[in-house]
């Protein structure tokens, strides 16, 4: 069996169908996390969103599925997106100097009833602006059987969410933006990444 030379990265989120009601998962429409008005000083659990990075999720057409890399040494972190004076990639803007974005990994063995959230974007380091990430895990790591820190597998996969064994092809987090209240009113664009090694 054949290995591609590089992870096949999707990103899939949670939602509630509004034909019954129910919570499922599907792309990320146009790669996009779309929060609208976030006030200033805003409760964060109210911009909440689940997310699913995927290694080689198994597609629909199963014409020439092979194993791809493991993903290893995975973080996320934010950059700015393209907006009034900043630049895509860079880490400039207040809401990434700021950290309004937090994270949190979850991971299947999570028996926790609190949450814990890193804030993620960039931070001054001995006076040099420094990416301040927080690395993720498959779901599937912390059942003796699965992959280790750090890692999201790239081995082939049912695609299905709830399969034991393809828990160790994504890592699932929760993302919400916590605005402080001396921001300007204005518009942000951002952009959340995933980082790794092969």
């Amino acid at each position: 069996m054949s290995t591609a030379l590089k992870p096949i990265i999707t990103w899939w989120e949670d939602y509630i169908d509004a034909n019954d009601g129910q919570l499922k998962q599907r792309p990320v429409p146009n790669n996009l996390w779309d929060l609208g008005v976030v006030d200033a000083d805003n409760n964060p659990d109210l911009t909440t969103h689940t997310f699913y990075i995927w290694n080689n999720k198994k597609p629909s057409s199963t014409s020439e599925y092979n194993n791809v890399p493991d993903m290893v040494n995975c973080r996320v972190t934010t950059k700015d997106g393209s907006f009034e004076d900043y630049m895509a990639g860079e880490m400039k803007s207040p809401l990434v100097i700021e950290q309004w974005v937090r994270i949190n990994n979850v991971l299947s063995s999570d028996s926790s009833d609190s949450e814990i959230y890193i804030p993620i974007g960039s931070t001054f380091k001995n006076g040099v602006l420094t990416q301040k990430d927080i690395q993720i895990t498959a779901m599937g790591s912390t059942d003796g059987t699965g992959v280790s820190t750090g890692t999201i597998s790239g081995q082939m996969n049912d695609g299905k969410f709830k399969t034991e064994s393809s828990k160790n092809n994504f890592a699932k987090i929760k993302a919400q933006v916590k605005v402080p209240p001396s921001a300007d009113a204005e518009k942000n664009k951002f952009i959340v990444r995933v980082y790794y090694n092969v």
